[in-house]
């Protein structure tokens, strides 16, 4: 029926048709560079049959298009031109090495662009306000990733098996969260393909799960905003995954108060992964310091816990199916205080004090 519909005005011209959804039809108006403005809609997901070498111009016409669905297929040039009035944007395999440069879609709510051989999504500032949700995951050709402060509501950024080579993603995003978006008193977590510490962490072990340093007697501030935590976990291989659910348990002791904090993961993991999180100093606050000047110590130890989806980590009694635990291969810390966060990300590294063989809870490499 609404094949029938769409088809009414124009029987014989897809190309004038408001939406695409047969193999032939999307191939036939690409290929030919027949769309025009009336195509609002193309959707072809996971199509068996590729549609090739098409110019950079096979989108030109159509400045009406809002949501764009395709896989499958390739272009002998990079892209030209995508409509700005683009809501969905999901391009399995986007053959470019980026998005045309005049590509600005303030509308756009997710970009999906999987598999794809992107080099990077665009140069300079560009506004996304609407943009919630960021897919780049096996984009292995992806080497530069882009000013995210000007994609305000930015929720989920997946880059599953790719590189930050650059190191700077984390804490840039870390930036964005405290500096842009209004979260300030929210914590924040990200975890991505990475093996270094940023240079951000002041204070980090230059290998070993934990780190220990002394508090200058006024931390205490009030441009104190909280603290930053990252640390690098192993790969977790495994046929099993889906059986398996895995955690980031850090425990952070600032003189005699523990803390402990359990951060969800992905199950699987095929290569080193970098771990950024940040607690809030209104998260802190809950564990009624008198006076947090009186404090001179922190201590953190950070390991992975991989354990099955139905077992309770904390409360194994009885249950032969004790979880693995790891330890983090490095780890840093730093306080994050107001007047330095525009250079955040430009504080330099120096390993401090850090110390090995300590104990604040009971871990061994198998059991928790």
């Amino acid at each position: 029926m609404g094949l029938e519909i769409v088809r009414e005005q124009h029987p014989t011209n897809c190309g004038k048709w408001s939406r695409l959804w047969q193999f032939e039809d999307v191939y036939h108006v690409l290929l030919d560079n027949k769309g025009t403005h009336e195509v609002e809609g193309i959707m072809l997901n996971k199509s068996k049959r590729q549609i090739p070498h098409l110019d950079g111009k096979s989108f030109s016409s159509m400045s009406k298009l809002r949501l764009l669905k395709i896989s499958n297929v390739d272009h002998s040039k990079d892209l030209i031109y995508l409509s700005n009035e683009l809501r969905f944007l999901k391009w399995d395999g986007y053959p470019s090495n980026s998005l045309p440069p005049t590509f600005q879609a303030r509308k756009l709510f997710e970009l999906n662009l999987c598999h794809s051989k992107i080099k990077y999504l665009w140069k300079g500032m560009k506004t996304f306000e609407k943009l919630k949700n960021i897919k780049l995951s096996y984009s292995h050709n992806l080497i530069e990733t882009p000013d995210f402060t000007s994609v305000t509501n930015l929720e989920k950024l997946n880059l599953e098996e790719n590189q930050d080579r650059e190191n700077s993603l984390p804490v840039m995003l870390l930036k964005l969260h405290l500096r842009e978006l209004s979260f300030k008193s929210v914590g924040f977590h990200i975890c991505l393909p990475g093996s270094e510490i940023p240079a951000a962490f002041k204070h980090w072990s230059t290998e070993g799960w934990e780190i220990k340093f002394g508090l200058s007697p006024n931390w205490y501030t009030d441009e104190f905003m909280g603290i930053a935590l990252c640390a690098v976990v192993p790969e977790l291989s495994s046929e099993l995954y889906g059986l398996y659910k895995c955690q980031i348990v850090c425990i952070i002791c600032i003189g005699s108060r523990m803390m402990i904090y359990l951060i969800t993961i992905p199950s699987r993991l095929h290569s080193d992964h970098l771990w950024l999180g940040y607690l809030s100093i209104q998260e802190m606050i809950a564990t009624q310091y008198s006076d947090p000047n009186d404090l001179r110590c922190i201590h953190v130890r950070v390991v992975l816990v991989r354990y099955y989806q139905d077992h309770d980590p904390l409360n194994s009694v009885g249950d032969n199916r004790s979880p693995i635990c790891l330890r983090a291969k490095r780890c840093g810390i730093r306080m994050v205080y107001e007047s330095e966060l525009e250079n955040l990300e430009e504080f330099p590294a120096e390993p401090e004090n850090s110390i090995a063989g300590l104990s604040l809870l009971s871990f061994t490499d198998s059991n928790l």
